[in-house]
This record gives C-alpha cells, structure tokens and sequence, in this order.
C-alpha cells in the first residue's frame, strides 16, 4: 500500500512526485514511464516511499527512505536518494501550509474545571452550533446524493416498464 509521500525515481535522477498522490501507478502514468519494473535489467525507475519512523506526520520522530520494491535497481545510488529526499523538502513545505500541528483533543476526556464559567459555556454553545451545522450539511448532502440516484434510477425503471 502507497504511503503518504511516494513518489518516482528515474534513472537520469528526474522524481515524479504530487502533491496528494500517493498511487505509485498514477505517478508512472504522470512521468510517462512503461512500467518494466518485472525485469531488472529494464528498469527505468523505481518506487520510493519516506515516511515517519513513528507513523506520525502531524509529529514526526525521524523519517525513512525505503524504495517500494522487491529489489532495488542497481543503477540506484546516494544522489537518487538525495534527489527523493529533496523531492520530499518540497512535499513538506507544501504540506505545511495546509496542516495545523496540534494534538486532538476529545474534550469528553478533560478533567472538568472546578468551576463552570461563561465562557466555558460559551465555547460549549460554539461547539454545539458547528456540530450541528456539520451535521445538517452531512445530512443534507447524503439526502441529495440518495434521493437524486434512487429518484432516477426509480423513474428509469418505472418508465422502462410503462413503455413496454
């Protein structure tokens, strides 16, 4: 299974990566390789994930390169991997600008103050109104989804049989 940063190695050290693709495949169809990847001796990139030791990418530890692939190609040297980990510096930088690096917290799992004041209630009632507003969108959009696809298929069907 592809993990998070993937990308695409070539011979000639070019890296086919996106940001949000994490499919090895769609990244060959992108770079525009023939995937020989069964015959060593025709390989002409290889597949190569980095990723947290600790699994972790809102905090991670450390990260590892590994090429995602029954062997490496021998062709694979230092500069490929440093052409990854470059590749990798640029998916980072563009992660950061859309991930906000704060631990979750389940406020159900809080030790409860020792006195309630207005604002806790306040922040109550704030999340109150955006878990019901989420939920009224959830709710709406699944309706319109269902009742649109159920609602033609239905008068598809009834309309076959009124025909015949």
């Amino acid at each position: 299974m592809c993990k998070t940063f993937s990308c695409i190695i070539g011979i000639d050290r070019r890296v086919t990566w996106k940001f949000g693709i994490d499919s090895h495949s769609e990244l060959v169809t992108i770079a525009g390789y023939k995937d020989c990847t069964a015959d060593l001796n025709a390989m002409e990139f290889a597949r190569v994930e980095i990723t947290p030791d600790n699994n972790n990418y809102l905090f991670p530890d450390a990260w590892t390169l590994k090429v995602d692939e029954s062997i490496t190609p021998s062709w694979m040297t230092i500069k490929h991997n440093d052409a990854c980990w470059l590749a990798h510096k640029q998916w980072l930088k563009q992660l950061d600008k859309i991930i906000v690096r704060k631990e979750i917290v389940n406020p159900f799992q809080l030790k409860p103050p020792a006195k309630i004041t207005k604002r806790h209630i306040s922040l109550l009632k704030n999340w109150d109104s955006v878990r019901d507003s989420v939920w009224d969108s959830v709710r709406d959009s699944v309706r319109a989804s269902v009742g649109d696809s159920v609602g033609d298929s239905v008068w598809d069907s009834v309309w076959a049989s009124v025909r015949a």
